[in-house]
C-alpha cells in the first residue's frame, strides 16, 4: 500500500500532544476528507454521519463543524466547534477562529473579535499570529469601537501600525472618479505619490486601466508621463510605453525632470522591445557617444546589428566588448555564442579553440559547460582519445560539477569509438548508478541494450512500512540534521488537519518555516510532500519532493523506496490526463512528463513569457487550437486543469505529426517553436542522436528536452513496478 495512504492520518484522540521519532500520529479516521477537499461537502456530510456510531473524536467534530458552516448551516456548525472546544487544546484555536467567521457572517463583530483575541491566547507560530491579526484588522475597519485590555490587543496595534494596506482596485476606481470630475492636477498629484511605492503588478494594472479610462495624456506632467512610460515598459506594453515617452518629451517640464541619458535609454529600450532594430541601434549608439563605454550598451548595439542580419557590424561591437570588458560575464557570453556560430557553419576547430578558451575561466558561468563543448568538437573531428583525455581530466578536477553525468557520459561514447567495449559499459553503468532518473543514465542503459548488454531498469530499495522509509531516510540525512522540537512536532500535526481539510495555505503557516528550516531532515521533508499530495496541494507537494530529491547524496540514489519514486513522478492529474492521452492517441506518460517540467503540478502558474497553466499554453497559442477545435475561448480558461491539458495534449499531437513522431523534436517545437525545430533539424539532422541533442541551439531548450525525456523515461520504467501509482495502468 502506498506509504501516502498510510501516512499522517490523525487518531481518534487529536486533543493528546506527544512527541517521539515517528513526528504523525498513527493511521485513523480519515473519512470526508476527500470530498472536503474537492468541495462536494454533502457526500462528505454522509460519510460523516455513517462514522458517528464509531467514533466520537474531536477531529470528526471539527470536520462536520467545517462542512455545516459551509453549507449554511451556521447553528449545527456553532455545536460542532464547541464539542471540540470542550475536547482538544490542539484543535481549540481552530475551532474558536471557525466560530469568529460564522460570527462576523451575522454581523456579530464583537462576538468575533472576542473569539479571535481567545486564539492569541495559545501558542501559535508567529505566521498564524500574523494571519489571526488580519482577521481583527478587517473588524477593527468596519466597527473602530472595538477593544481588549488583554496584551495581544497591544501586539496587534504595533502589527497594524506597520501595516500599509493598498487595494489597486480600490484605487483605480479613486483615479476613475478623478477623471470624470475633471480634476486632471489631483490625479497627476496622487499617481506621483503611489506609483513609485506600489509593486510592479500593481502598476501593470494600474497603467492599463488608467489608459482604458482616458487618453488626455496632456494632463500630466512630463515627469509622470516619464515614469509611467518606464513602468509600461517593464509591464511589456511597449506601444502604450512609446505613446507615454512621446508625450512625455513634449511636456515643458521634462528637460529639468528627467536627465537625458534616462530618457535616451527608455527610447531605446522600447525601440528594441518593439523589434524596431535600426532605431534602437541609433539611439543606444548616441547613449554611448555621450555618455561612455558601459557594457550593457556595447551588448545592446551588437544585438540590434545581430537581429538586422548585420553580422559584420555586430561582430565588431561584440569585439568592442571584449576589448572594453575583458574580464566581465557578457565578454564570455559573445566568445560562446561565438563558438556557436563556429559550430553552425561547419567549422568544428575554430569552435573548439574558442570553447577552450571559456574553459580557462574557472569561475565562468560558461566553464565547466565549455569543457563539454570542446570534447564534443573532438568527438566531431574524430578525436575520440584527445576528447577522452579531456572528459577524464574533467571529471577528476570537478567530481561536484552538474556537468559531471554528460562528462561522464561521453567518456563511454569515446571508449566506444575507440573499440574499448568493457571499459565504455562499466563507465554507463556508472553513469546509471549515480542517478537512475537522470536523462544520461537512460541513454546508457539504451546504449547499453543495443550492445545487447543486460541492463537493470530503476532498482526499488525492498521496504514496504512507513517506519522502514523513515530508517533509510534517516540512515541518509546528513548529521547536521536538525530534530523535531516538541513545538514542531505539534505544528507538524496542525499543519497536516488544515492540508487534509483543504486548506493548503492556512496549513503553510505551520508548515512552512519547517520546509526552509529544517531542510536537512530528510524525514520530515518526506513527511510534508506526503502531507500536501494526500491534501491534493500538488505544486507545493511536488515541490517539497523535488528539493528532497536534490539532498538526497548521490551515493544513495541508485537504490530508493517505490514510495519516494510516487512523489518524485506523481500520478497528478493522470485521471484527466488519460482521457485526452486516449483521444489524441498518445502516452499519456509522455503528458505527465512535459507537465512535470513546464509547471511543477502547479496550475496557476504564469511564465516571465504569458504561459499559463500545467501545461503552459501561451494564450495566443489556446486562440487557435480553440479556433482549430471549433471552441468559444477565454485567456483565463487556461487555468482551468480540464481544458489546459485538452490543449496540451492537442499541441503534443499536432507536433509528433509534423515531425514524424520524432520526440525530441516535438519537444524543441514545445518549448521554442516549430520553426526552430525545423531549423536545428535541417542543420543538424546529419548527426548521430546524441550529438543531436547537444546541437539544439538554445541552451535552455537543449536542457529542457533532456529534462523532459529524464521525466518520460522515468515514468515509462516506474510505470512496469507493481505499487507505482498512476490512474490507468
Amino acid at each position: 500500500m502506498n506509504v501516502i495512504k498510510l501516512i499522517s492520518i490523525f487518531s481518534a484522540v487529536l486533543g493528546v500532544a506527544l512527541y517521539s521519532e515517528t513526528y504523525l500520529p498513527q493511521p485513523g479516521n480519515c473519512s470526508g476528507e476527500a470530498h472536503i477537499q474537492s468541495g462536494d461537502l454533502n457526500e462528505a456530510h454522509e460519510l460523516l454521519l455513517d462514522q458517528a456510531l464509531i467514533t466520537d473524536s474531536s477531529y470528526h467534530f471539527f470536520k462536520l463543524g467545517f462542512i455545516q458552516a459551509n453549507r449554511g448551516k451556521g447553528e449545527e456548525a456553532l455545536e460542532a466547534f464547541g464539542i471540540v472546544v470542550s475536547r482538544s487544546d490542539e484543535l481549540a484555536p481552530f475551532a474558536h477562529e471557525q466560530i469568529a467567521l460564522l460570527k462576523t457572517q451575522e454581523g456579530l463583530f464583537g462576538e468575533a473579535f472576542d473569539r479571535y483575541g481567545t486564539v492569541l491566547d495559545f501558542a501559535l507560530p508567529s505566521p498564524f499570529r500574523q494571519h489571526i491579526f488580519e482577521q481583527i484588522h478587517q473588524l477593527v475597519l468596519i466597527d473602530s469601537t472595538l477593544h481588549s485590555a488583554q496584551p495581544w490587543f497591544g501586539e496587534y496595534r504595533q502589527w497594524a501600525s506597520k501595516q500599509l494596506p493598498f487595494d489597486i482596485d480600490e484605487y483605480i476606481a479613486f483615479c476613475d472618479s478623478l477623471i470624470r470630475e475633471d480634476r486632471w492636477s489631483a490625479l497627476d498629484s496622487s499617481l506621483e505619490v503611489f506609483v513609485p511605492v506600489m509593486g510592479s503588478a500593481d502598476v501593470c494594472r494600474l497603467i492599463t486601466a488608467l489608459f482604458d479610462i482616458t487618453d488626455h495624456h496632456e494632463v500630466f506632467s512630463g515627469k509622470l508621463l516619464f515614469a509611467l512610460a518606464d513602468q509600461a515598459h517593464r509591464c511589456g506594453q511597449n506601444v502604450l510605453a512609446d505613446q507615454l515617452l512621446s508625450a512625455a518629451s513634449n511636456r515643458e517640464d521634462f528637460a529639468s525632470a528627467v536627465p537625458r541619458k534616462s530618457a535616451l535609454l527608455l527610447e531605446a529600450d522600447i525601440a528594441f522591445r518593439r523589434g524596431q532594430f535600426k532605431r534602437a541601434s541609433k539611439l543606444y549608439q548616441e547613449h554611448d557617444r555621450r555618455f561612455g563605454n558601459e557594457s550593457r550598451i556595447v551588448m545592446q548595439i551588437a544585438r540590434c546589428y545581430r537581429r538586422l542580419g548585420d553580422t559584420e557590424n555586430a561582430d565588431r561591437w561584440y569585439d568592442r566588448h571584449i576589448q572594453l570588458f575583458a574580464a566581465h560575464q557578457q565578454s564570455e557570453e559573445i566568445r560562446w555564442l561565438r563558438a556557436w556560430d563556429y559550430e553552425n557553419a561547419g567549422k568544428i576547430q575554430e569552435a573548439a579553440s574558442v570553447y577552450k578558451q571559456i574553459s580557462h575561466r574557472a569561475a565562468g558561468r560558461r566553464a565547466h559547460e565549455s569543457h563539454i563543448r570542446y570534447a564534443l568538437c573532438l568527438y566531431r573531428l574524430g578525436n575520440y582519445g584527445a576528447a577522452l583525455n579531456y572528459l577524464d581530466g574533467f571529471v577528476n578536477r570537478f567530481p561536484g560539477s552538474n556537468m559531471r553525468w554528460a562528462a561522464m557520459f561521453w567518456q563511454g561514447k569515446c571508449q566506444l569509438a575507440l573499440g574499448r567495449e568493457q571499459e565504455a559499459y562499466t563507465v554507463f553503468r556508472q553513469v546509471i548508478k549515480l542517478d537512475p532518473a537522470d536523462y544520461y543514465a537512460h541513454r546508457a542503459r539504451q546504449i547499453l541494450t543495443e550492445q545487447g548488454v543486460e541492463t537493470p531498469g530503476i532498482l526499488i530499495r525492498e521496504v514496504s512500512a512507513t517506519e522502514q522509509v523513515y530508517s533509510w531516510l534517516d540512515s541518509i540525512s546528513p548529521s547536521s540534521r536538525k530534530r523535531l522540537s516538541p513545538a514542531d512536532s505539534t505544528n507538524l500535526r496542525l499543519g497536516a488537519l488544515l492540508s487534509f481539510m483543504g486548506r493548503a495555505e492556512h496549513a503553510n503557516l505551520f508548515l512552512g518555516s519547517m520546509e526552509r528550516d529544517l531542510h536537512a531532515n530528510l524525514r520530515l521533508q518526506f513527511d510534508l510532500a506526503a502531507i500536501y499530495s494526500r491534501a491534493g496541494a500538488r505544486a507545493r507537494a511536488f515541490g517539497v519532493a523535488r528539493r528532497l530529491a536534490w539532498r538526497i547524496p548521490v551515493e544513495h540514489r541508485e537504490v530508493m523506496p517505490l514510495s519516494v519514486y510516487n512523489l518524485l513522478y506523481p500520478p497528478f492529474y493522470s485521471e484527466i490526463i488519460v482521457d485526452y492521452a486516449q483521444q489524441f492517441e498518445i502516452d499519456p506518460l509522455l503528458v505527465s512528463a512535459v507537465m512535470r517540467q513546464e509547471s511543477i503540478f502547479d496550475k496557476h502558474i504564469v511564465s516571465p513569457a504569458g504561459a499559463i497553466g500545467l501545461m503552459q499554453i501561451m494564450p495566443n497559442t489556446g486562440r487557435l487550437i480553440a479556433s482549430q477545435r471549433g471552441e468559444e475561448y477565454e485567456v483565463d480558461s487556461l487555468y482551468n486543469p480540464v481544458l489546459n491539458i485538452r490543449y496540451g495534449a492537442h499541441y503534443i499531437t499536432k507536433r509528433l505529426n509534423q515531425f514524424n513522431g520524432d520526440l525530441v523534436l516535438m519537444l524543441a517545437a514545445y518549448n521554442a517553436g516549430a520553426h526552430r525545430a525545423q531549423m536545428w533539424y535541417d542543420r543538424n539532422n546529419h548527426l548521430e542522436f546524441d550529438l543531436f541533442v547537444e546541437n539544439i541551439g538554445f541552451t535552455e531548450t537543449r536542457n529542457y528536452i533532456k529534462k523532459v525525456l529524464g521525466n518520460y523515461w522515468t515514468y515509462q520504467k516506474l510505470s512496469k513496478i507493481q505499487g507505482f501509482e498512476y490512474y490507468g495502468l
